[in-house]
């Protein structure tokens, strides 16, 4: 048996496990992308701010990459701007208080510098996934700091600390940590660590005062983050919603494609398929100066077979004689089509004329094994075909349509010759089937 035919049956199996893989991946997922766009065009439409932050476990987690990315690209400026707003307040405090010890500030805001400094290294590919807790730590000790500094540090500079901490807090709220949760977590438990702090050392008297500006500064800082996570949730929503849509189209595009060159009936390659990839592999074939097999099919008597056992049982035929010859067809080049009414066409890639022979022979018998009864054939009681087997090496010269007529020839030849058979001669008397 020649190359191009061994471990046929292994490779059968494979390639039917793999399409019945495929096609359950592409339910699964075709009914996942329905209900998802279904349940983001709801919530991106609602007025609800609360439905739109409460979202289903694989939607929350896509939105946990969306904001990580968010993160990322806003460390940067962030450092920057927290490094260089840090520095001038630094001058400011040393320049105002020149009478007084500054030693605490000295110690606390180059400890807030470091933290801000810190979240650089979030830019590193290793500690890109744990940016989020990073920032959080930081956002953390930098409240913690500018808090704990207003209890041990001189009553008489309570406006600086007061200030500072307005600034440590609010830039904490507006940085990446804008998203509510981390936020929550990142600022209350300092605030109430340094008044822990505080109360168990009786190092301060000023709590009207500290209580006034920490309340009021965290409660914008808190609306402040419910409304950017909002809107940054809905900007996700809007842009999975069109994400979804666009795959949606692609592959609605594909499956359009895909009808346009099939078959209807027997759901294999249309005429217009086979001629596609026949040109396709011709060049190929052309450049390696490799043979490439055509079989021309056709059942015998089919007209008397519609006209005496009916159309529909014809389709019927039709459809069991396309899943034979579809089953002869399976390595990488091969392809079965219907080019028309009883017609079938196969072609065989980097085949020589005796595996196409012995392709051919082999349709013929699980046609004559399937046992469909034709009770109008005059050859047979059950239903036939005639196969025309043409082979050829690609040349300039030559032309697809050149070699699909001549496959037609042995075709010819075949039913001249007493059809339910194969013929790789071709004949004489040819008359276009």
């Amino acid at each position: 048996m020649p190359d191009t035919l061994k471990n046929t049956s292994t490779l059968h199996k494979e390639q039917e496990n793999n399409r019945a893989e495929t096609k359950t991946y592409k339910m699964s997922n075709n009914s996942t992308n329905k209900d998802i766009s279904k349940h983001l065009a709801h919530i991106a439409r609602s007025k609800s701010s609360i439905e739109k932050y409460r979202l289903p476990k694989k939607l929350e987690q896509n939105f946990n990459y969306f904001f990580e990315a968010i993160i990322l690209k806003s460390i940067p400026s962030f450092v920057i701007v927290g490094l260089t707003g840090l520095f001038i307040f630094s001058l400011f405090i040393i320049g105002f208080n020149q009478s007084t010890d500054i030693t605490l500030w000295l110690i606390g805001l180059p400890l807030i510098g470091l933290c801000i400094a810190l979240n650089a290294l979030n830019l590193l590919p290793q500690l890109k996934p744990y940016c989020q807790i990073s920032i959080m730590s930081t956002g953390f000790f930098s409240v913690f700091i500018s808090h704990l500094l207003i209890f041990f540090i001189d009553e008489s500079q309570l406006l600086f600390s007061l200030h500072f901490m307005i600034i440590t807090t609010t830039v904490v709220y507006m940085s990446s940590l804008s998203r509510l949760n981390y936020a929550i977590l990142a600022v209350l438990p300092s605030i109430l660590l340094a008044v822990l702090i505080a109360l168990v050392n009786d190092v301060f008297s000023q709590w009207a005062e500290f209580l006034f500006v920490s309340c009021t500064i965290n409660a914008i800082g808190i609306f402040f983050c419910w409304t950017n996570e909002i809107k940054l949730r809905t900007a996700f929503l809007q842009q999975q919603l069109v994400k979804n849509e666009k795959n949606q189209l692609q592959k609605m595009s594909i499956k359009l494609k895909s009808l346009a060159r099939t078959d209807e009936l027997t759901k294999i390659a249309n005429r217009r398929h086979f001629m596609e990839e026949l040109n396709k592999e011709w060049g190929k074939h052309q450049r390696n100066t490799l043979p490439i097999s055509i079989l021309y099919m056709d059942i015998d008597y089919f007209k008397n077979y519609n006209d005496h056992h009916g159309h529909n049982k014809g389709d019927e035929c039709l459809t069991a004689i396309a899943d034979i010859i579809k089953n002869s067809a399976k390595r990488p080049g091969d392809l079965a089509s219907r080019f028309g009414g009883e017609e079938f066409v196969i072609m065989l890639a980097d085949t020589n004329k005796q595996g196409a022979i012995i392709v051919a022979q082999n349709i013929l018998d699980q046609i004559t094994h399937a046992n469909i009864p034709h009770n109008a054939s005059p050859i047979a009681t059950h239903v036939t075909a005639s196969i025309g087997v043409h082979t050829f090496i690609p040349h300039p010269k030559t032309t697809p349509k050149t070699v699909i007529k001549n496959a037609d020839h042995c075709l010819y030849n075949a039913k001249n010759t007493g059809r339910n058979r194969w013929s790789d001669v071709q004949s004489k008397n040819y008359k276009s089937t």
